[in-house]
């Protein structure tokens, strides 16, 4: 009797021995060897560690249903494609897995935080994402509005906790199916590239109110029906950027807004066809390398007169700029927040009334911010991303308020002062020097002020100078990139 104990307990041992250690999978079927790809006797061409909980799928599609979720571990591959997917050996069988490091598919909604272990502030659907930062199981992602965190292993969050999102606007067309939009893509009023931008989405489903053949469909959102363009072999180019012969090359031209047919794609680079045959174009945040990139903002606008004429100027260069706007000028002259936005440019909060922010309690500060908030969205539908206090002014108050609201702070490299002189030589003396060189460098941002009429005047001439050098100018949010949470200050 003994002796068949033993035996059995030895048994057992071996049993739990050979069993996978920490190899969970959740939503499994019996169903797994089905195909060829599928034989577990397929060559292993290598192994990769996957350091994250990951799911798997019996396609390398993300939108066909999850065979089962394991625990982060080191994988052999059965075969490795260059978008991202890789087949890989299980004990169930072979399954497809999306091992891109950057990107990671949430297959369930997330709960968003400010900070690691702070506040929840929202939730996200499941969708695509792109990593920025990871520290443990928390990893920081793009999203819409900006960098956020969540946790990899899941964070329960009472429902209580979570800020409530916006009422959803009932769509005013029977739903007619749902698209996978595998790239960041914008919403616009009307489908057509010249209308009303509103947001930007990350890769995600999308619920089809009605689709057209021309690529355009109307979808429902939280702030209620908008136009996308869904055709994936096509891209909308919505401002100027450099042409390249190779993926992270030199630039060698530059391509004015327009769509263009996509022929191949490398991470953020993506092959596009040309008047000057196929060339590399990069769409992704930030700055694509062998470009100078600039960013010119103007303050305490809209102006009846001079912000006219600015956008005026700017929409026949087809340069973007970013307007640093007063809420209080934003009520009086709705209809010029609402051509900023429609005409491609960035719209940022300045305050409601040009205060000496660090002379005002929270309150007071907060109230400043959430007027001109409230004030931009009310005229144009678009939420204002960045913020930049009157003169520069902020202490540790001002921080942490903007902060509340998600503002990054957002300064100047480069003050042309032009609100002291008046004057168009000098304020074109911080762009150029006597000698004609320009003083302007690789990612400043400039600082004008869109009331004036000198530098309506100073800002066309610079514009031209700095396009013939060969500068592209782009918004703040483009020149900074999701990665920006901090402030830029002068650089003297």
């Amino acid at each position: 009797m003994k002796q068949l104990l033993r035996v059995g307990l030895i048994l057992l041992v071996l049993l739990l021995l050979l069993q996978p250690i920490s190899f969970p999978i959740t939503k499994a079927t019996t169903s797994f060897v089905r195909t060829e790809a599928n034989a577990t006797d397929s060559p292993v061409i290598g192994q990769r560690i996957i350091p994250w909980r990951f799911a798997v799928y019996d396609e390398p599609n993300l939108r066909t249903p999850v065979r089962g979720t394991f625990a982060p571990q080191t994988v052999d591959i059965v075969q490795q494609q260059d978008d991202g997917w890789a087949l890989i050996r299980t004990w169930r069988g072979n399954f497809w897995v999306y091992v891109r490091d950057n990107l990671r598919f949430l297959n369930q909604s997330v709960t968003l935080f400010e900070q690691i272990g702070g506040r929840p502030i929202g939730t996200m659907q499941s969708q695509l994402v792109r990593i920025l930062n990871q520290d443990g199981n928390w990893a920081q992602i793009s999203t819409w509005l900006g960098p956020r965190w969540i946790n990899l292993q899941g964070t329960s969050v009472p429902d209580s906790q979570i800020p409530k999102q916006p009422p959803v606007i009932p769509p005013t067309t029977g739903q007619t199916g749902t698209h996978f939009m595998a790239w960041r893509f914008i919403t616009y009023l009307e489908p057509d590239f010249r209308a009303m931008k509103q947001d930007f989405y990350d890769p995600q489903m999308v619920d089809i109110l009605q689709q057209r053949e021309d690529g355009w469909a109307e979808i429902t959102t939280w702030r209620g029906n908008r136009w996308i363009y869904t055709n994936a072999n096509r891209r909308f180019i919505e401002r100027e950027v450099a042409l390249h012969e190779t993926a992270r090359g030199p630039a060698v031209a530059t391509l004015s807004p327009q769509v263009v047919r996509v022929l191949d794609q490398d991470g953020d680079w993506f092959l596009v066809s040309t008047w000057l045959g196929s060339r590399w174009v990069f769409l992704g945040q930030g700055v694509a390398p062998g470009t100078r990139q600039i960013a010119i903002t103007f303050d305490d606008g809209p102006h009846p007169i001079h912000t006219a004429r600015l956008l005026d100027a700017l929409a026949a260069r087809d340069v973007p700029a970013t307007f640093y706007v007063l809420g209080s000028q934003v009520n009086a002259h709705p209809e010029l927040a609402v051509r900023i936005v429609r005409e491609g440019h960035e719209i940022a909060n300045h305050s409601f009334s040009h205060p000496l922010l660090t002379r005002l309690s929270a309150a007071g500060i907060r109230t400043e911010l959430a007027r001109t908030r409230d004030a931009i969205f009310q005229a144009t539908g678009v939420t204002s991303t960045t913020f930049r206090p009157p003169y520069g002014a902020q202490n540790a108050t001002v921080r942490n308020v903007a902060a509340e609201f998600g503002y990054p702070i957002v300064l100047w490299s480069v003050d042309t002062r032009d609100w002291e002189s008046r004057n168009v030589n000098a304020i074109l003396s911080h762009f150029v020097d006597r000698n004609g060189n320009i003083r302007i460098r690789d990612r400043d941002i400039i600082l004008m002020h869109d009331i004036h009429p000198a530098t309506i005047d100073a800002a066309i001439r610079a514009v031209d100078l700095l396009l013939a050098a060969g500068f592209t100018f782009v918004t703040v949010q483009d020149l900074l990139g999701p990665q920006f949470g901090g402030t830029v200050h002068n650089r003297g």
